[in-house]
């Protein structure tokens, strides 16, 4: 792996980690609709490092 790679794969690592945990009271549904399974999200990364997932709107 080249280091140029292995930095790419570092701050990708980093910003999942800073997501944060699920809001208090969050309870996932036993099966999820189709229309929610087919949605797409990408991860922005911002200046400073902190990482925000946005839905990819077609």
């Amino acid at each position: 792996m080249t280091d140029k790679q292995q930095a790419e794969l570092d701050k990708a690592v980093k910003a999942m980690l800073n997501l944060g945990a699920l809001p208090e009271g969050y309870k996932r549904p036993d099966t999820a609709p189709k229309k929610d399974k087919d949605r797409k999200f990408r991860m922005d990364v911002d200046r400073k490092g902190r990482s925000k997932m946005v839905e990819i709107k077609d």
